[in-house]
């Protein structure tokens, strides 16, 4: 049987109305002794609910969505639920709507979040979010891990469909030669080897989401790390566009969905909850 980890990333103690809807009811319907608070350092004497294991970071890492990211994209993160299977990150704007033991379907999947879409074409752009997102240990242990980059022909077709575009072009440019100044300034003045696998993961968080890198980029480090296909992924969670996304599953609800309480969001989930 595998075992799962859901992981509830905090910041704050004082949590709204919607917050608290969301953290109630995922205790009631999964295992507490399962479920573990992810909590800035400075929060260890101030927060506490429903006695939930609680696992701490550095405060360093709750300041900002780039810290967050960078928390997402650090080893030490994952390896402290190498004991896990899987993890289900379960922040506070998303809700489990169909029963937790449809979480199986999705264990042959080392990423699945929301899939997201470009609303005009209905087409899906490649990236699933990961607010409310399933991801296998191990092999997330391994694309963090890696010390070589393979490029295959799928995996680049995804990364320049989705940075193409004008809009996030400029972005990935400045990215690509920042990471090509750091590789040769390393060369020249560091003796130790060079990595640039590990330069990437280190500098993604300055410049992008992390579900962009765990949707487009795991597998250049892991070339068979699997990411969730649209039609997978559909049926897991809505995050954008609850209502096309919703026509686009034949009008069927997913597992869960994120950023339910958002103000373009909530008049859709308030009929269902």
């Amino acid at each position: 049987m595998k075992k799962l980890a859901i992981l509830i990333p905090l910041h704050k103690s004082n949590l709204n109305d919607h917050e608290k809807k969301s953290l109630q009811y995922i205790v009631t319907k999964l295992d507490n002794k399962n479920i573990f608070l992810i909590l800035p350092e400075k929060l260890r004497d101030s927060f506490n609910y429903k006695n939930l294991n609680k696992v701490y970071f550095s405060d360093k890492y709750f300041i900002s969505q780039k810290t967050y990211n960078k928390l997402l994209l650090s080893l030490d993160f994952f390896l402290k639920f190498n004991s896990f299977d899987y993890a289900l990150i379960y922040q506070l704007d998303s809700y489990l709507i169909q029963g937790s033991e449809r979480l199986k379907d999705f264990f042959n999947e080392d990423y699945v979040g929301s899939p997201h879409i470009n609303v005009k074409k209905k087409r899906f752009n490649g990236i699933l979010n990961g607010g409310f997102s399933l991801r296998a240990i191990g092999p997330s242990i391994n694309v963090l891990s890696s010390v070589k980059i393979h490029f295959t022909l799928n995996s680049v077709i995804s990364i320049l469909r989705y940075f193409t575009a004008l809009n996030r072009l400029k972005s990935f440019i400045k990215f690509f030669f920042k990471i090509i100044f750091i590789y040769i300034s390393d060369k020249f003045y560091k003796k130790e080897k060079i990595l640039i696998s590990q330069i990437i993961i280190n500098n993604f968080a300055d410049y992008y989401n992390e579900d962009i890198f765990w949707s487009l980029f795991s597998k250049l480090f892991v070339k068979n790390f699997k990411v969730a296909k649209f039609d997978t992924a559909i049926k897991f969670s809505f995050d954008k566009d609850p209502e096309v996304l919703f026509g686009l599953n034949d009008n069927q609800l997913p597992l869960g969905c994120h950023n339910w309480w958002n103000d373009k969001n909530i008049n859709f989930w308030k009929k269902y909850f």
